[in-house]
């Protein structure tokens, strides 16, 4: 007698751990051998994309004037990214996205966001975006400027 094979489909978490077994057991039918009724497969799980954003600089900001920056996106996790990932800027009141530049990347000065779609292997970073502000004469003493980094979806 043939039976039709039975296809098992399943979604992978991404806090899995870097091995999965998955094990299956057939019983009943009169079955006459309980011993080769169970089987395991072991399969190794690649780590996913995981980018991740930093600044730095070298420019002291003045109330006033202009200052510069980097912006760094890597991919920290174990697979190459595939799709758009979006750099976005989020000035404080004070101040103002003048320019963002950097190879490869297109930049949208009205919502202060950089883009690109190309893939980013594992362990690697995009060049660098620079990006130039400019601070008012009455801005705060003290300043926070964050960064967000999405997209880069697991490729395949």
């Amino acid at each position: 007698m043939t039976f039709v094979p039975i296809t098992v489909a399943f979604a992978v978490s991404s806090s899995a751990p870097s091995s999965l077994t998955n094990q299956v057991t057939v019983s009943g039918g009169g079955d006459g051998n309980a011993l080769n009724n169970t089987s395991n497969v072991t399969w190794s799980v690649a780590a996913g994309v995981d980018l991740v954003v930093s600044k730095s600089t070298n420019s002291t900001f003045r109330q006033g004037s202009n200052g510069s920056f980097l912006v760094n996106v890597a991919n920290i996790g174990g697979s190459p990214s595939a799709g758009a990932v979006i750099v976005t800027e989020q000035p404080p009141a004070g101040m103002q996205i003048i320019s963002m530049t950097g190879d490869g990347w297109s930049f949208n000065p009205t919502n202060s966001t950089a883009s690109r779609s190309d893939a980013l292997n594992a362990g690697t970073n995009y060049p660098p975006i620079a990006v130039t502000v400019s601070l008012s004469s009455n801005a705060a003493a003290v300043l926070t400027n964050a960064v967000t980094v999405s997209g880069g979806v697991l490729a395949g």
